[in-house]
């Protein structure tokens, strides 16, 4: 059975992010991270799907309905694993964390990504290249240049097209079949 607790980032004892201004003196709001405790079902299910394709990210990619809950926020897809229990890294690293853990509650330091809206016209050099793997959920950015570099960067991922979503695949299909601008729904995380 999952036990669960959520305390916002700032009530475990981390710094306080304070909200400032980007470049274009536009306010920046911090990303939102906060702590899930997740007590393994059976000793070795948490209750979720990860996707570790890339090095630098660990993604739930599914959370199944007895999936870990948390009072104030719903754990859910796309969230990022930054820390199990107080420890960060790679992707591999992450998993060879929650995989030693097996019985004791394990520790999750998550960061909820932004989510925007962003028009893509077709007939401007969209600028966007993606990684190469088509087993991501939503289509991760590797390279952004022209008119979507000050939008959009790198590690973000197209979740949507048109408020249509699909496995990579499908969505990078979306892209190449369309003549019409299209309005790409984003997930942004912080590179930091």
């Amino acid at each position: 059975m999952f036990s669960c607790c959520c305390l916002d980032r700032t009530t475990v004892g981390d710094a306080v992010i304070q909200v400032g201004e980007d470049e274009r003196g536009e306010q920046q709001i911090p990303f939102f991270e906060f702590l899930v405790k997740v007590s393994k079902e059976n000793g070795k299910d948490l209750g979720c799907i990860l996707e570790s394709s890339l090095p630098d990210f660990c993604i739930l990619r599914e959370v199944k309905p007895k999936g870990p809950r948390c009072p104030l926020k719903d754990v859910q897809v796309f969230d990022r694993i930054m820390k199990v229990n107080g420890s960060g890294g790679s992707s591999r690293k992450l998993l060879q964390l929650l995989e030693s853990e097996v019985s004791a509650p394990v520790a999750l330091l998550l960061q909820r990504p932004k989510r925007m809206e962003v028009t893509l016209q077709l007939e401007e050099e969209a600028g966007l290249v993606f990684h190469e793997s088509l087993d991501t959920c939503g289509l991760v950015i590797k390279h952004v240049a022209g008119p979507l570099a000050g939008s959009l960067k790198r590690m973000d991922r197209v979740i949507a097209i048109d408020g249509r979503e699909g496995t990579a695949s499908e969505l990078l299909q979306l892209i190449r079949s369309q003549t019409e601008p299209l309005l790409l729904t984003i997930c942004s995380y912080s590179t930091a």
